[in-house]
């Protein structure tokens, strides 16, 4: 074999060589870059996963925040309203204490609260009031200004009592007619 032929033969082992070496650098190149663009795929996948995770989580709090804030809106109208009716209510409360009917809605308080305290209770009305009671002598009957309406009623050992009056009654009425609105917005 010549010398040449030699050097041929080394030529094409170092170029076949070469070739593979380059072809192999070529396809860890090309690895490189499919591995660098799953990393950032994924990367970018991960982010996209946490940022809709916090958007969820802020969404969520205005909503609570404006359901909160829009029942908190709600409540105060609701109250304002129900004190405005409640004070109609009162305001127009003496020319409801010249009817028949309170005098028949007294008397029943009456009977109730001596059904519950007994014969000697001690009631106590409003000075205007006093006129339109029917009860036992036993009983007591004491007026006070304080009184807008209705009674107050002690059993005769003071162990208990009855508060029967307007703003009780009315007071009672407007945390019922509340519970019932809140109920319908539920």
């Amino acid at each position: 074999m010549a010398m040449e032929d030699i050097i041929s033969k080394i030529k094409e082992n170092a170029d076949a060589e070469i070739e593979k070496a380059n072809s192999d650098a070529d396809s860890k190149i090309q690895q490189i870059n499919d591995d660098k663009s799953k990393a950032i795929s994924d990367y970018q996948s991960q982010i996209d996963a946490k940022l809709k995770i916090e958007l969820q989580q802020i969404k969520s709090q205005s909503d609570s925040k404006a359901n909160t804030d829009s029942r908190s809106i709600y409540n105060k109208a609701l109250e304002e309203k129900l004190d405005e009716g409640f004070k109609i209510i009162k305001d127009n409360f003496d020319e409801f204490c010249k009817t028949d009917t309170y005098k028949e809605v007294l008397g029943a308080i009456v009977k109730d609260a001596l059904k519950e305290l007994g014969a000697g209770a001690t009631i106590t009305v409003n000075p205007r009031d006093k006129d339109l009671l029917k009860v036992p002598k036993t009983c007591k009957v004491k007026t006070d200004e304080s009184v807008s309406g209705g009674i107050r009623a002690v059993s005769k050992d003071g162990s208990m009592g009855m508060d029967e009056t307007l703003d009780d009654i009315l007071d009672s009425a407007k945390d019922s007619v509340a519970i019932e609105f809140l109920k319908l917005i539920k």
